[in-house]
């Protein structure tokens, strides 16, 4: 990565890209980032003590398609952004392996089916704030 912007995340995962999930200049398709994201969620909650992902509720995704064709992968990084009292948001960066550039970014709102506790919310600060990923 020469050049751009990049951030520290708590995780990031390097996932494969089909063909089939690219459109016909290489870019990414919607449903392509939809999954990858869920993906590097799970990757994100597995580090997570506080959280059942099978508990949440996906409450909308946001998804921009970048400019940079994914190739046959990408890194993905994923971080939680914003907590609420019954939810939360977070981020993810979606990265061609092999070259510069940004293939997508996406957002979504998750609940637990109910409130975010103390326990979630400092859980998700002390992700972000061992954060170590550069992205």
């Amino acid at each position: 990565m020469a050049s751009g912007m990049i951030s520290r995340w708590p995780v990031v995962v390097s996932l494969p890209v089909a063909a089939e999930d690219q459109d016909e200049d290489g870019l990414l398709t919607h449903q392509a980032v939809e999954r990858l994201f869920a993906h590097a969620r799970g990757a994100y909650f597995d580090r997570c003590a506080t959280v059942d992902e099978s508990t949440l509720e996906l409450r909308g995704t946001t998804v921009q398609r970048g400019s940079a064709p994914a190739g046959d992968g990408v890194t993905v990084s994923v971080s939680v952004t914003e907590v609420y009292p019954d939810s939360f948001t977070m981020r993810a960066m979606l990265r061609p392996r092999a070259t510069d550039g940004i293939a997508a970014t996406a957002r979504c709102s998750l609940s637990p089916g109910g409130e975010v506790s103390t326990r979630m919310r400092n859980e998700f600060i002390a992700l972000a704030h061992a954060a170590t990923y550069l992205h």
